[in-house]
């Protein structure tokens, strides 16, 4: 058993589509850390499709909605405790606004918040407070860290990257205890918007599927026509591609059917875009399912497709591979680290319909590549991605700053940063220009 308890903190928790973060905290739990979760926000009905879900649901502390008292009286805790870090907190929200009233509306809506973590950390005795994205949730823990003077630490997904400067990456990276990238390279691009004195401090630690949980399905013979997706019904991951990709299939095969699973804002529009399409008996819109849903569509499952314009390293195509399911994903971000070309899947372009096409007509045909594949995708997952060996990772971090916080002698700042503690006063990462940020479009708030 670990001395001392890790509060896991995330936007919104425990969502259907975010089952890495719930294996992670059962992982940690098994290995004997004791972890308190918390959320900004708690998850829909919808959401919650399992007793999993509802279980964690349960234990699960929520910030939002807040009662206007229990707000206030954070606030006066924080302000009574050290009017110097409540200003210097202050001043970090302020510092990391952007343009307009909207951008500083927001930021103080995460300054707002950040007391009730520090609240629930002191109550509950937490030792270290982890959170599992660097976006919305991770500015929460920053501010809350420096409030509490605790240290803190955050995950490094794909979506965060879109607006670096929104979420003033370089500062979190400067003020964070450790940093977990998901794959090389989310850590090559953590590098890119932080300064070299931080870098040491940016770990790779891969998502994984426990070595049991997924059982392989028989190999498949004879025409593919059963094509899967499963994901958030979101812009980001350009569904619409697939839907026209899909289209040419539908009409060469009428027994050729695309499962879709998940839901999200863009539902309504893609399901208007499929009967247009006439793809209306087609296309099968399952919302969100348990993991026995999931899994029983793998089952059936001839091809798992994806053409995501944005990604980490998604753990839905590890749970494909690892249940024998031939993949075929976009050539970006981290997927090549797990998928590699003609051996354990098939890359596309991004963003091109034509190559999507071709390469789901390719595993239609061809029955043999598709088992080679699967076999090889199998492998890969169990070999290089399983949870137990970053749950073991994250475990040995958390015992080293669980070990610094209990002996405050020993406490210090992160190299090259000259402020308290938990992050206090201006970091490292305040003021610096870095890169240009390329714009991108996307719909609602990548973080969460």
């Amino acid at each position: 058993m670990i001395r001392g308890r890790v509060g896991y903190l995330s936007g919104t928790y425990p969502r259907a589509t975010d089952t890495f973060v719930r294996r992670e905290v059962e992982e940690l739990r098994r290995l004997g850390v004791e972890v308190v979760t918390i959320s900004v926000r708690r998850p829909g009905e919808s959401e919650l499709v399992g007793p999993e879900q509802r279980a964690e649901a349960q234990r699960t502390h929520y910030l939002l909605p807040a009662n206007p008292f229990r707000l206030a009286g954070a606030h006066a805790a924080c302000l009574l405790r050290s009017p110097g870090r409540y200003l210097r907190a202050l001043g970090l929200t302020l510092r990391g606004r952007g343009p307009g009233l909207g951008a500083l509306a927001r930021q103080l809506a995460y300054f707002a918040e950040a007391p009730l973590v520090v609240g629930l950390v002191r109550r509950h005795r937490v030792g270290h407070l982890h959170c599992t994205a660097a976006g919305s949730a991770g500015t929460v823990a920053m501010l809350a860290s420096c409030l509490g003077a605790f240290g803190f630490s955050l995950a490094f997904h794909g979506e965060v990257f879109l607006e670096p400067r929104r979420w003033q990456l370089a500062e979190k990276a400067a003020r964070a205890r450790f940093c977990m990238c998901i794959s090389g390279f989310t850590r090559a691009q953590a590098m890119l918007w932080s300064e070299p004195r931080d870098w040491e401090r940016l770990e790779v630690i891969r998502c994984g599927l426990p070595s049991d949980e997924v059982a392989p399905r028989a190999p498949h013979a004879g025409r593919a026509r059963r094509f899967l997706f499963v994901g958030r019904l979101v812009r980001l991951k350009n569904l619409p591609m697939l839907l026209e990709a899909f289209a040419p299939l539908a009409a060469a095969d009428p027994e050729c059917r695309l499962d879709i699973v998940g839901d999200g804002p863009e539902r309504a529009e893609l399901e208007g875009r499929a009967a247009r399409l006439g793809l209306g008996g087609r296309v099968g819109f399952h919302g969100a399912l348990a993991r026995a849903g999931v899994q029983r569509l793998l089952s059936e499952a001839d091809v798992f497709v994806m053409c995501s314009l944005s990604e980490g390293v998604p753990v839905v195509l590890m749970e494909a591979m690892a249940a024998g399911v031939p993949v075929i994903a976009p050539r970006l971000a981290g997927i090549p680290e797990l998928v590699e070309e003609g051996r354990s899947g098939l890359l596309t372009t991004p963003a091109d319909p034509a190559a999507l096409g071709a390469a789901m007509r390719r595993l239609a045909h061809d029955p043999d590549l598709r088992n080679r594949l699967a076999a090889a995708g199998r492998e890969v997952v169990r070999a290089e991605y399983g949870l137990e060996a970053s749950a073991r990772r994250l475990a040995e971090l958390f015992e080293r700053e669980l070990g610094r916080e209990a002996r405050p002698s020993a406490r210090r700042a992160p190299s090259g940063a000259a402020r308290d503690p938990a992050g206090g006063g201006q970091g490292a990462g305040a003021g610096r220009s870095g890169p240009v940020a390329p714009a991108v479009a996307h719909s609602g708030d990548p973080a969460q």
